[in-house]
């Protein structure tokens, strides 16, 4: 994946996070409210993996460059 895509990614991934945790705090019932947060930590595991990709590829490009 290409740093633009992994970039992309990453801002739909922070959409995502942030979706689940608003319908967390609407008034939602205790099974759907466990649904979401297991949903977010799904978001925010992928998250960090991008940023690791991210911190990769950035880290790569800059050595490309020297």
């Amino acid at each position: 994946m290409s740093l633009t895509e992994l970039q992309e990614k990453r801002g739909r991934l922070v959409t995502q996070a942030r979706e689940a945790l608003d319908e967390i705090k609407q008034n939602t019932d205790e099974a759907r409210a466990t649904e979401l947060e297991d949903r977010h930590d799904a978001i925010m595991a992928d998250f960090d993996q991008v940023e690791k990709d991210l911190a990769r590829e950035q880290r790569q490009a800059a050595l490309e460059r020297s």
